[in-house]
């Protein structure tokens, strides 16, 4: 451990996911913040500390960061703000096997799991999840609070809007833009633009429906 410890915002089962990359990145998991699990609860060793509102002690913000460890994309960047407007730390969790170019850009409160890759001069906004096996292109941009399931490939100098989601395995070719707030299916290869809120699967991919806002 490097004596960075970190307080995880969301105790569920990406909790558990963000616990064990901050183990592999060198992180000391200090506890949990969660509104739905009683104090002193044990996830996956670590302790739940109490509920959200323990972001208000002034100690707690002042010995550790914060990580929102939670997969739905409004809650991850409420609490993420809600950490800096009371003047707290957000961490940025990175796998050691990650491989980023000195020119790649990583936001605050990202998490990037094992064996992704980031390009030169790639940006990968604030509050994002980017699994394992990802490959982030030159040139390419990923919104605020979006999150790339394992596997997802995009190309060179793509841009994924805010709020995003793409499934496993899906494919981005060069250059497209993809709005924000939207999903995009397991599998599928975006070949054109999409809109913002929008729904798309398959190879091309097609818009099935429009997404409810996040």
């Amino acid at each position: 451990m490097t004596g960075r410890t970190v307080v995880l915002m969301g105790g569920g089962g990406f909790g558990t996911f963000a616990r064990d990359l901050a183990v592999f990145a060198g992180w000391e998991p200090a506890g949990i913040l969660d509104n739905n699990l009683s104090k002193g609860t044990l996830v996956n060793g670590c302790p739940v500390l109490g509920d959200l509102n323990l972001l208000e002690d002034a100690a707690l913000r002042e010995k550790h960061h914060f990580i929102a460890s939670i997969q739905k994309p409004s809650l991850r960047r409420d609490w993420s703000r809600r950490v800096l407007a009371l003047g707290g730390r957000l961490a940025t969790i990175i796998h050691p096997s990650v491989a980023r170019s000195p020119s790649a850009a990583v936001g605050a409160g990202v998490m990037i799991n094992a064996f992704s890759f980031a390009y030169a001069n790639a940006r990968v906004g604030d509050f994002c999840i980017v699994e394992s096996h990802c490959s982030v292109g030159t040139e390419v941009e990923v919104g605020e609070c979006s999150m790339l399931a394992p596997g997802v490939l995009v190309n060179r100098a793509a841009r994924i809007g805010d709020e995003c989601f793409v499934g496993s395995g899906a494919v981005l070719n060069p250059d497209v833009v993809v709005g924000r707030n939207c999903l995009i299916g397991a599998n599928a290869t975006v070949v054109k633009n999409l809109p913002d809120n929008v729904v798309a699967a398959g190879s091309p991919a097609r818009i099935l429906r429009e997404n409810s806002i996040s």
